[in-house]
Formats: structure tokens, C-alpha cells, sequence
């Protein structure tokens, strides 16, 4: 244990790294991205979610944490600081200070302190070559200049009563401010930096609201007093809930948004005083933001109420902005908001990206009474009405033998033309709303291929990639429909054997993007049909041609004649 003891105006900080597994211990060789930086009222904690392992950096006595952005790398040992808001529990005393403290993120000592104007601070962020600084109890906000911390502006449009708690600046002109507000309901406030003045308000987001992060196009929050996570959008206001703690007081508070899922923290409701008691140790939370649903919830070793959260080493925005690891890392976002892999980087390395991303869910059940009857897979069916495509048959017998698919929209193999068919129009109550909540409205041009796909049971689809132009230039979707017990779908990248592939949720409706150009493979073991839409999607308009009943086309070495 190797341990830094800095006297800091009526406080003592203590830094401690702890080797070691479990509680008190930090695994410093795991990936930065897994690793979480947690600010309490008494501690500086690392959390490695992958593995479950905790390292405290830092302990402070009578001390409190707040804030959180990295310094700059230190180039001869390749590893970056991390800066931080050090106050005194009793900031009210006539000597208590507070500063913005460097620390070096692997020993936990201490490299610098810059004392700042500011009381009650509760949060710190930096974006470039700037700092924010939440003066709290003097409704200010200070400006620093990074890294020299000189202080060079001062915004000073609040009270001490809205309670400043957190700060977004999104862009170089434009930060968002939350405030608390004490005994009135929360409100979010945009204010132009450039113009210096306040051009944006929303009221009433919540109760004793904590934490704004840019996700897509929406703002996450907590409605911290209602135990909730909200989204708001930034334009209209408009607000939905994404989870809420099933327990009653139950108080959030702490966010960060990496990969899609949000990481918060969790205490029981208490009174201000109760919120420095040592036995008090909270718990974090992770939500899928796109499923909307709680994947796993932990208590840790706070010692004391949960402030902050966010990954530094990943990020300097890691508070404010939604970040990915680097092989989660996305091309963009649909008009809905949700996010698209990078296609340029899966055509440049294929297993440097992610094998599959989470994007929503959707209600299936009325597609299923449709595609569950046996007579809607007939080629009689499919000829009095739909049209038909001969020519494919040889080439789905040897990578997917009895596998039966219903074209909606189809094309070549270069992904260029594609044409509607007839079933696409008779269905299209049911798949426009599946299309408009992962694309956006409006939004329909830029499907190239759709279809349903059966797997028997006993079926399986061989170890394959895609290729064509439609698988690059094009987003696989996938909607599992119904999938039935021993029904698995696998990611299996080359250099890997059978037993390393990885394994991806098929739920009846959670809709998720595949990275086709990776090997994978299919296999229904079990004793029905696994049925799943198959939506390959371009990131720009296309112009679709369409078919009539009874039309037959052909496939002729990838190229579709009608």
C-alpha cells in the first residue's frame, strides 16, 4: 500500500492504492474504458465493472470529492492525471479552502493543487483548454484556463437558492447548466458563451435533478428525489422515462454514458448530515439505454453519499458527454436518435468494431400471429401475393440449408436499385413503425433489403460473411420476431475456434445491429421456428422501384432482373 498525506485547508487527504482483488483492491492492467472513476463524500474510487474489482485512490478526512476531468498525459510514463474538486465536509468554517487537485492516476499521488474562488462546489468539468467550476453557494460559475488553471471569467447569473450542480458545456459556445433548485422544481438552463447571456430554460424537469449527459439527440438526467432516469430533448422539452428504482427512497445522483448504458448511483434517501456517515456504502446502477432496461445494480465501498461518476481515461467529457470504448465506438445517429456502427471502419478491419450493438425494442406480437402461420411460407402464397425471385435458390442450399425467407424489399448484390414488393404494402402497418423507431421518420428510401427469415428447427446457418455492396454499404438490422429455447446466434472473428465465439441476445424484439462483415452463424435447436426480420439499411436515400403480384424476377451472378 503506498499511501500521499496532504494537509488542505482543514482536511487531510489521504491517498491509498490498494493492489488486490475484490473491495480495496483495483485491477490497473484492465481496460481504461471498463474502469469507472467514483467521487464520494470521503473517497476516490476506481470501478472496474467488467470484473467487479474497486480501488481506492483516494480517502479524505472530513473531506469531500466532487467533479472530475484528466490532465495532460505525462509522455515519459504514458499515463494521464486526473483532476479533481477537494472541499472540507464543514466548507462554512472561516478556514476552510477548496481546490482543484491533480492526481496521478496509477500511485494515487498527489501533483498539484490550485486553490478556486468558489464555495459548495459541486462539480468541475473541462472541455479543451477550458475548465467550468460550479460556485454553488455564490450561484457563480468560474471560467479557468487549462492547464495554467488561471481563472479568466467569472458567469454570474444565479443564486445561491437555484443550487448549481452540474455543468455541460456540449460545444466551445454553448453550456448547459442544471439547477437544483432548493424547494422548487429543477430546472436546465443553455447559456451562449460567445454572447455571454442565458438564450435557453426549461422548468420544472424534476425534483432535486442531478447529472446531464449528451446522448444521440437527447439530454439524460436524474430525477434524483423520484429515484428516476429521465431523457429530455434539447428543442422541445420533451421528457420520458427511461427507468425508475422499484423501491421508494430511493435518491440518484452520479452519471455517466458509456457504450449505451448509463451508470448512476443509487442511496436511500438521508438527511444532509447522515450523508457523511462511514457505514453508508451506496450502490451503482447500470440502465441500457436503448432496451431500457437495468442490466445489473451493485453496492460499493463509498463510505458516504455517491457524487460523481465518469471514466477520465476514456474521456475528458465522460461527465457531460456520452462516450464509447474504442471498439464500440459509432459512425453516427439515425434521425431517431439511435446510434449506426462505422462502416468505414468494419470495410477497413471488420474485427476492430463491435460484433453487435443494442439499438431499441419493439412489439412483435402482431407480425408473429402473421409469420407464425405455415401458409404465409408457401410458394403458392408467395405467387397469388407477392412476386417472386428465382435464381438464389443454389447459393442459400449451401450457406443455409432449409432456411425459407419473404422478400419485402429487395436488390442486387452491389446494393444498388432495389425494388418493393407487393407484401411489403400489406404489411406495412406493422413494419413502418418498427422502421420509423430505429430510423426516424421519413426515413423508408433508405432500405435496401428487408425480408422475413425462417429457421426450421434442426436448421443451420454455416460460419459466413457477407459481401457485396449491400453488405458495405449497408447496416444489417436484426428483429428477432420468435426465438425459441436452443436457438442461438454466434460472432465467430477467424482467429477464432468454435468455443471462443461470442453469443448474441435474441429476444423477441430487441432490435439490434449486426456487423455482418465478421463471421457468424446460426443453429435452431429447438423444437419451433426461429423467425427474424432482416433489415439492411443505407445511411443515405436510395430510389426504390416496385413490383406487382405475380411478378417474377431473377438473380443472374448477383444482379436482379425484373
Amino acid at each position: 500500500m503506498t499511501s500521499f498525506r496532504l494537509f488542505a485547508g482543514g482536511y487531510v487527504l489521504q491517498s491509498v492504492l490498494i493492489e488486490g482483488g475484490g473491495w480495496g483492491g483495483v485491477n490497473t492492467t484492465v481496460q481504461k474504458s471498463k474502469q469507472l472513476l467514483i467521487s464520494t463524500n470521503s473517497r476516490l474510487m476506481w470501478y472496474d465493472y467488467q470484473n467487479d474489482t474497486v480501488g481506492v485512490l483516494s480517502e479524505a478526512q472530513e473531506g469531500v470529492f466532487y467533479g472530475m476531468f484528466p490532465g495532460q498525459m505525462n509522455k515519459l510514463h504514458q499515463s494521464t492525471p486526473v483532476w479533481v474538486i477537494t472541499r472540507a465536509k464543514d466548507w462554512k468554517a472561516a478556514n476552510s479552502k477548496e481546490y482543484l487537485t491533480e492526481m496521478d492516476t496509477e500511485t494515487g499521488q498527489f501533483l498539484r493543487r490550485v486553490e478556486v474562488d468558489s464555495k459548495f462546489t459541486h462539480d468541475a468539468v473541462r472541455r479543451g483548454n477550458r475548465v467550468y467550476v460550479c460556485d454553488t453557494d455564490n450561484g457563480r460559475i468560474l471560467v479557468l484556463e487549462f492547464p495554467t488553471m488561471r481563472q479568466i471569467k467569472v458567469l454570474d447569473f444565479f443564486t445561491k437558492a437555484d443550487h448549481i450542480n452540474t455543468l455541460a458545456p456540449l460545444d466551445d459556445n454553448t453550456l448547459w447548466v442544471v439547477l437544483h433548485r432548493l424547494r422548487k422544481p429543477s430546472m436546465m438552463v443553455e447559456i451562449d458563451l460567445e454572447e455571454g447571456k442565458i438564450v435557453k430554460k426549461f422548468e420544472g424537469i424534476g425534483k432535486m435533478v442531478h447529472g446531464l449527459v449528451e446522448w444521440g439527440k437527447v439530454f439524460v438526467i436524474l430525477d434524483s428525489d423520484r429515484g428516476a432516469v429521465m431523457t429530455i430533448h434539447p428543442q422541445t422539452g420533451e421528457k420520458n422515462t427511461i427507468w425508475k428504482a422499484p423501491e421508494e427512497g430511493t435518491f440518484l445522483k452520479g452519471l455517466a454514458v458509456i457504450d449505451d448504458v448509463a451508470f448512476f448511483g443509487a442511496n436511500k434517501k438521508a438527511q444532509r448530515r447522515a450523508r457523511f456517515d462511514q457505514t453508508l456504502n451506496g450502490d451503482i446502477v447500470a440502465v441500457d439505454l436503448l432496451t431500457e432496461t437495468m442490466l445489473w445494480r451493485r453496492q460499493l465501498p463509498t463510505k458516504g453519499l455517491l457524487n460523481i461518476i465518469g471514466a477520465p481515461l476514456l474521456s475528458e467529457t465522460s461527465t457531460y458527454k456520452a462516450v464509447y470504448s474504442e471498439k464500440t465506438k459509432i459512425g453516427g445517429h439515425w434521425p431517431s436518435g439511435l446510434p449506426y456502427m462505422d462502416l468505414d471502419r468494419i470495410q477497413n478491419d471488420p474485427t476492430s468494431a463491435s460484433f453487435y450493438v443494442r439499438l431499441t425494442t419493439v412489439t412483435v406480437t402482431k407480425i408473429l400471429s402473421i409469420v407464425q402461420s405455415k401458409n404465409f411460407w408457401t410458394e403458392e402464397y408467395q405467387k397469388s401475393h407477392n412476386a417472386i425471385l428465382e435464381g438464389r435458390q443454389s447459393t442459400l442450399e449451401r450457406f443455409k440449408p432449409g432456411i425459407k425467407s419473404v422478400l419485402l424489399i429487395f436488390s442486387s448484390n452491389s446494393g444498388e436499385d432495389p425494388y418493393v414488393f407487393p407484401l411489403f404494402h400489406k404489411l406495412r402497418h406493422l413494419l413502418e413503425p418498427i422502421i420509423n423507431k430505429v430510423l426516424g421518420e421519413g426515413c423508408e428510401n433508405q432500405v435496401v433489403r428487408m425480408q422475413f427469415a425462417s429457421m426450421p428447427p434442426g436448421s443451420e446457418i454455416k460460419p459466413h460473411t457477407d459481401s457485396g455492396g449491400y453488405a458495405l454499404k449497408a447496416h444489417r438490422i436484426h428483429v428477432p420476431i420468435t426465438t425459441p429455447p436452443g436457438a442461438i446466434f454466434e460472432v465467430c472473428p477467424e482467429s477464432s475456434s468454435a468455443n471462443d465465439c461470442l453469443r448474441v441476445p435474441m429476444e423477441a424484439g430487441h432490435v439490434f445491429e449486426l456487423n455482418n462483415l465478421v463471421r457468424h452463424r446460426a443453429v435452431n435447436a429447438g423444437k419451433r421456428e426461429r423467425i427474424h426480420l432482416i433489415v439492411d439499411i443505407r445511411e443515405t436515400p436510395l430510389v426504390h422501384k416496385e413490383l406487382k403480384e405475380g411478378h417474377v424476377c431473377t438473380y443472374i451472378r448477383g444482379v436482379m432482373n425484373c
